[in-house]
Order: structure tokens, then sequence, then C-alpha cells
């Protein structure tokens, strides 16, 4: 292969002059821009609790400690004398929802990602029951689960979050 010499172009001093001017405007833009550019603010907080829900109960869940309940779970029985129906609900506050499958709330796996593109709702059940002379019949998507969680969306001072809980 046969190799040439290259000589460098010499540019007149005005044009060199501008050349670089332009390089360390260019630069100092970036650097601006990179300055300026806020980085994803985003936290993981755990709370671990675990509360028993008793028949015909509501329990809040005030997310943001700010006194007013973002979710509600609520146990519902009604019995007769030799039967019974039941639910588990769940209800956001205006504007808050839980990822959903159909009418109720999905038992997400792991790995599942909670953001803007899920399906939430805001009222629905997590689990349902039938009682009638002695047998019992559960169904809904948090029957006899393990290691799942509940996608959240929910505001706090009108900037929307998700979440979940397991």
């Amino acid at each position: 292969m046969r190799r040439t010499s290259k000589t460098p172009s010499h540019f007149p001093p005005s044009t060199h002059q501008r050349l670089n001017m332009y390089a360390m405007s260019a630069t100092a833009a970036a650097v601006g821009t990179l300055a300026l550019t806020r980085p994803a603010e985003a936290r993981i907080i755990y709370t671990p609790s675990h509360v028993r829900i008793s028949q015909n109960s509501t329990i809040p869940l005030d997310l943001n400690h700010d006194g007013i309940s973002d979710f509600s779970f609520s146990d519902f029985y009604a019995g007769w004398t030799n039967s019974g129906v039941g639910a588990l609900v769940l209800k956001g506050a205006p504007g808050n929802g839980f990822w959903a499958s159909t009418n109720s709330a999905a038992a997400l796996s792991a790995g599942v990602r909670v953001g803007p593109k899920g399906q939430f709702r805001g009222y629905g059940a997590m689990a349902n029951m039938f009682q009638t002379f002695g047998s019992f019949v559960s169904w809904g998507p948090w029957v006899n689960v393990k290691r799942r969680y509940l996608g959240l969306k929910f505001s706090i001072r009108g900037k929307i979050h998700f979440g979940g809980l397991d």
C-alpha cells in the first residue's frame, strides 16, 4: 500500500480564530446543557407491615402521611342462615388508582414495571367469596397467591407517582 504524506492546511489567522471561537462556544453550550439537566428523582421507600382486616371493617392507607387516606381496603361480608357472600375491596381516593385486571386489583409478578402505561382503576375487588351450607368458594386475583404486589398510581401535591404494595 502506498503512503501519501498530507500536509496540514493553513488557514488565515482570522478563520483559525473563528473556528476556535466556534469550538469553544459549542463546548460551553454542551457543558451548560449538561449542568441544567436534572437527574431523575426516584426513591424506593419500603415500610414492612402486616395488618389484619376484620370482617366488615375498612383500613385506610395514607402513603405520604398527610392525614388523608390515599387508598382504603374494606372487608365486606353479608351472611344469612346457611349462606353468605364477601369481598375484599380496594378503593382509591379521587385521582388515585390501582393496576387492574378486568374489574379486579391485579396481583402483579416481580418484574412488572408500574408506570403510566398500566391500566388503572379506582375501585375493585381483590378477592371474593361465597359460602353455602358449609361449602366455601373463593376467587379473584389475590386468592392463594404468594410473592405478588399491587401496582398503585397516586397523586401527591398534584404530581403523579407510581408504586407498589406487596
